[in-house]
C-alpha cells in the first residue's frame, strides 16, 4: 500500500484524533494454526508479519468479517454484495441466528441465495498441555457457508 493511499484514509472528514481508521484488510492468523505439530510454513510468516505491524506505534488489528470474492468487479452484478444487518432486517429474520454484527445479501446471488449462503459461527474444543501445545482437537465446527462464493 502507498503512503499517498494510507494519508488520504487518515485525512478523511469522519477521522477524529483517537478514531480507529482501517487500512487494509488480512487474513488473520489462528493461535491454534501455530499450535498444530508442523505449522505451515507461509501462516508462520504472516504471523510474525503481523506481530511486527503491531510493534508500530498507532497500529492496531481488529477483527472483521468478509466474504471474499475472486473475480472482484468482474462479476460484482451477478454475485451482488452483502451489508451488516439493519434493526428492520433483526425484526424481519428473528430467530433465523442474526445478531447486531451480522451482514446479510442485498442482491444478485447473494441475497437470492441469502439462506444457503450465510456463515454459522464455528468453534473448536481441544485439550492443550502447560506449554500451551495443541494435544488433541476434541471438536471442531468451522464456520460454515461465509464466502462461499470465494
Amino acid at each position: 500500500m502507498v503512503s499517498e493511499e494510507i494519508e488520504k484514509k487518515l485525512s478523511a472528514k469522519w477521522v477524529k484524533k483517537d478514531s480507529f481508521v482501517p487500512v487494509k484488510t488480512l487474513q488473520k492468523v489462528e493461535e491454534i494454526e501455530l499450535m498444530s505439530m508442523e505449522p505451515d510454513e507461509e501462516v508462520i510468516k504472516e504471523y510474525e508479519r503481523q506481530q511486527q505491524l503491531l510493534e508500530i506505534q498507532g497500529v492496531m488489528i481488529s477483527d472483521t468479517e468478509i466474504r471474499a470474492y475472486p473475480l472482484g468487479d468482474a462479476a460484482a452484478h451477478l454475485v451482488g454484495y452483502v451489508q451488516s444487518v439493519t434493526a428492520e432486517d433483526l425484526e424481519k429474520h428473528a430467530g433465523e441466528g442474526y445478531t447486531a454484527s451480522s451482514v446479510i445479501g442485498r442482491s444478485g446471488v447473494e441475497g437470492l441465495f441469502e439462506k444457503e449462503l450465510r456463515g454459522q459461527n464455528g468453534c473448536r474444543i481441544y485439550i492443550v498441555d502447560s506449554d500451551g501445545n495443541e494435544k488433541e482437537e476434541l471438536a471442531c465446527k468451522r464456520q460454515a457457508g461465509f464466502g462461499k462464493l470465494a
